[in-house]
């Protein structure tokens, strides 16, 4: 080990020589073994977590338990790979990486839980009542030409549009009165 001074006064620096020869060479097979050990681990871990999970015989209480565990600590630990897996490119990679790396999880959990059921759906809109046979336009031409189904559209919009136009005059107008009153008063106000 050698140790510098930064400026008279100053404490030691500490810096750290490189590891010698054999012992470099063995780091990097440590490395080696670890970079895939640790993956092949975590794996067979989910999969008996997730064999635990779908277990019907298993306490509910520790069911949610283990889920919620796995889920926050996967999460984590999955940026916490992901960063260290960018944190060994070149530097001027690294930081035009990391932003993708942070988002990347997001969208695929986006696409798999919003843009996957979006298409879906359109799939099965085009079959039939038990989604074995493809009908194509047939339910779009009975949902506009069904008296029912267009009253139930009607209604539909109906409270699509009065309810959040009432709800929000309503709110805007308390808002308003509540703005008007002295101070003790208006502290009452909003705290109902």
């Amino acid at each position: 080990m050698k140790t510098t001074t930064g400026r008279p006064g100053a404490g030691a620096e500490v810096v750290a020589e490189p590891p010698s020869g054999g012992r470099a060479v063995g780091l990097s097979v440590l490395r080696l073994v670890s970079a895939l050990a640790i993956p092949i681990v975590g794996f067979f871990l989910l999969w008996a977590t997730f064999d635990f999970l779908r277990d019907a015989d298993a306490n509910r209480g520790l069911v949610v338990l283990v889920a919620v565990v796995v889920g926050v600590g996967g999460v984590f630990f999955l940026y916490w790979g992901m960063n260290r897996l960018v944190d060994w490119f070149p530097a001027r990679y690294a930081e035009g990486v990391r932003p993708y790396v942070f988002v990347g999880p997001g969208l695929v959990i986006l696409s798999v839980f919003l843009v996957y059921p979006v298409i879906n759906t359109i799939l099965i809109s085009l079959k039939d009542a038990d989604s074995q046979a493809f009908v194509g336009l047939d339910n779009f031409a009975f949902v506009f030409t069904n008296e029912d189904m267009l009253r139930s559209i009607r209604n539909t919009v109906g409270w699509i549009i009065v309810v959040p136009t009432f709800g929000v005059g309503i709110g805007l107008a308390f808002a308003t009165l509540a703005d008007r009153l002295r101070r003790r008063g208006e502290a009452v106000a909003k705290s109902m």
